[in-house]
């Protein structure tokens, strides 16, 4: 058998209801984006299982910059400890 280096299952699979909860989506979505392409899985018996790596890849790209409601961008990371001291940002 001809071994195949594929680097997206280097981090072994995990099951729909996993992927489910660490994207913080339900089950059928999941389901829409494998009958999509969206993302890869495979069959093992009656268990759909998806890449680790192409949930958290997949997760990485679809980030989005959220905006408040008066029209500017949230701090990102390194920002936050300041804005966290900031009037402008009540905790």
């Amino acid at each position: 058998m001809t071994e195949m280096n594929n680097p997206i299952l280097d981090d072994g699979f995990e099951r729909v209801t996993d992927a489910a909860l660490y994207l913080g989506v339900s089950r059928s979505l999941i389901y829409k984006l494998l009958n999509a392409g969206v993302l890869p899985s495979a069959k093992f018996g009656n268990s759909r299982r998806i890449p680790i790596r192409a949930v958290r890849e997949w997760a990485a790209v679809n980030l989005t910059q959220h905006t408040r409601r008066d029209g500017r961008d949230y701090p990102n990371e390194e920002a936050a400890g300041d804005a966290a001291a900031s009037p402008e940002f009540p905790n």
